[in-house]
Formats: C-alpha cells, sequence, structure tokens
C-alpha cells in the first residue's frame, strides 16, 4: 500500500526535537512517513533518530549547505521536493502534534477529498511546553480570500505545522513564496494553496505550536527584516487576490491591524524603520494614512514599549490557559 502523507521535519535545532519526533511517534495511524531534512545543522540528530528508528519510518537527508539562514522558503521547498507522496504535513522540530492527528486528516481526506489545504486547530506553547493561550476557533471551511484576511485579526493567527497540502496545489504554485526570514511566507502560501478550493478544517487533532525565545517568531528580533517582509506581503495580495472588494477589506483590515502589530515585534521600532514601513503602506493603500501614524506612532512609544515587556514578562498569562 502507497503511503499518502509524508510528514517533512526541515530540521536545525536539537533542543525540541526528541519531543516532536515523540509526538509523532505516538500517533495512532502509521499510514504516513517521515522525512528529516537536517539543514547542516551544527547538533546532527543521529542519536535521536537511531531511538526512534524501530517505532517510525523515516528519511534522513543531511544537506551540505545551511539554506535556511539565507531563505528558509527555499530550505522548506527542497525538503518536500525530497518526498513524493499525495499529500505533505510540513512539520517543525519543535512543535507537538496530538496522537490523533494522522488519523483525523485521513479520515477527514476520505470524507471530504475536494480540497488542496486542511488544517488542524491550534495551540500554543512556550519553552516549558505550557500551554499559554486559548484555542481560537476556526471555521469548517474557509476561502483563500478569508484565510489571508484572518491574519489582520487579534485572534487569529497562521504558523505552518497546522496545515497539510497536497502535492498538486504545491507544484501549481511554485513551492513556499520566499519572504525575509519566512515572516508572512505562510499567510501567502496557504492563500495561494487556497485559492481553488478553499481550506478544510479537519475535525480532530491539534498541533501545539511552540511559540519562544528559540525561534524566530521571538520578539526583539529581526525586526527590520520583518517589517519588509510586511511590505513584500501586502505587494503580494494585490497582486494574487485583485479583486476590488478583497482589496478595500484589506486595507481597511490592515489599517486598523499593524498599529496593533508592534506588540508582535517586541522592541521600539526605530523612528527611520517606521516611518519607511509608512511611505510603503501609502503607496499600497494609495493615499497617505495619517491616523494610522500617529497610532504607530504612540504604539511604538518608550511607554507602550516598558508596557509590553512588563506583560511579557508576567508569561502572557492575561490569555492564558488556567
Amino acid at each position: 500500500m502507497s503511503i499518502r502523507l509524508s510528514i517533512v521535519i526541515p530540521y536545525f535545532k536539537k533542543r525540541f526535537f526528541p519531543e516532536a519526533l515523540g509526538s509523532l511517534t505516538r500517533q495512532t495511524s502509521r499510514e504516513f512517513e517521515i522525512f528529516v531534512g537536517d539543514d547542516a545543522s551544527p547538533d546532527a540528530p543521529a542519536e535521536i533518530l537511531r531511538q526512534s528508528a524501530g517505532d517510525l519510518a523515516v528519511k534522513y537527508k543531511r544537506f551540505p549547505d545551511n539554506l535556511g539562514r539565507s531563505s528558509l522558503a527555499r530550505q522548506w521547498n527542497r525538503c518536500v521536493q525530497e518526498t513524493d507522496s499525495e499529500w505533505v504535513w510540513l512539520f517543525s522540530d519543535d512543535d507537538l502534534a496530538d496522537p490523533s492527528c494522522v488519523a483525523s486528516f485521513l479520515r477527514e481526506l476520505d470524507h471530504e477529498p475536494k480540497y488542496d489545504l486542511y488544517r488542524f486547530e491550534k495551540g500554543v506553547v512556550d519553552d516549558d511546553g505550557v500551554e499559554r493561550f486559548h484555542r481560537v476557533e476556526v471555521p469548517a471551511v474557509e476561502s483563500a480570500e478569508e484565510l489571508a484576511l484572518s491574519r489582520f485579526s487579534e485572534s487569529r493567527s497562521i504558523t505552518v505545522p497546522e496545515h497539510i497540502f497536497s502535492r498538486k496545489a504545491f507544484d501549481r504554485e511554485g513551492g513556499f513564496v520566499d519572504f525575509p526570514l519566512a515572516w508572512c511566507t505562510d499567510d501567502a502560501t496557504w492563500a495561494a494553496f487556497a485559492r481553488i478550493t478553499g481550506v478544510r478544517t479537519i475535525g480532530g487533532g491539534r498541533v501545539l505550536w511552540r511559540n519562544g525565545q528559540f525561534n524566530l517568531s521571538a520578539p526583539d528580533q529581526n525586526i527590520a527584516l520583518k517589517m519588509k517582509a510586511f511590505q513584500l506581503y501586502l505587494m503580494w495580495l494585490q497582486k494574487n487576490f485583485p479583486g476590488a472588494e478583497f482589496q478595500s477589506r484589506l486595507r481597511n483590515a490592515s489599517r486598523e491591524w499593524f498599529p496593533l502589530a508592534f506588540s508582535w515585534l517586541g522592541k521600539s521600532v526605530p523612528l527611520r524603520e517606521l516611518l519607511r514601513f509608512w511611505l510603503a503602506y501609502n503607496q499600497f493603500a494609495g493615499r497617505r494614512e495619517w491616523r494610522m501614524l500617529m497610532r504607530m506612532l504612540r504604539a511604538n512609544s518608550p511607554a507602550s514599549y516598558r508596557w509590553r515587556r512588563i506583560k511579557r514578562g508576567a508569561g502572557c498569562c492575561f490569555n492564558r490557559v488556567a
């Protein structure tokens, strides 16, 4: 029987890899294979993989160059291209999956086979494995446009490992969209993969995405590149979803969201970078967004930054799971 699902892990960090691999070992369905693409990591996972050899079907390849340093999207693409199954789950070397995830996906695929993109519900854990945020419910089915707009909602976030995609969509769209640090790469890519069929939520299983100091999403890191990626993402949306109604909703949603997004970046943004971003946004919006600039400046004030540090120091417990 051919394997329908490849779980692809672009490997670089050893710290949480045993936990990630362990969560796949505990899957109630074994109808999958695992490919581990080692991005020339200084911490080769040989011993960890040996310990799992009897429990999982794992293919391993160590690439000679650290491609993820310059382009995470290209590293993800070359890992996916090492497999040939009909469906791909791009997992992470530090995230976790409920034991029922694979079985739930295969059951959903048998009952609702018309989608190019499926997703699990998601939780968020910190570096200690403590779940920090309540589960956010997502629609059973969502169009590519609605999925893209969900980025600009305070209650939603989009990440890589809760999605499973068809190889047909991957080939059609040319793989993952390449933005700096892969910031917004997942937003753009999932919208692209879902542009024909939309995205279907899997009824069962959940992924726990790790958000801590060891990943590129951590605040206070690479702020200028992240702001550049936001600019590129907006231009990508203009080109790929040019409908007038969608673009109007996008301008309205992003205008309100971007001042709030500074809390994601962490520390105060240099004024030059803030103004550069604002000028680029004006070009996207087709007008001078003075009110947005004032809100961005207030959100970027020293007082606002100190308050965000206090909240983060408290463990982000304002939405913490009891």
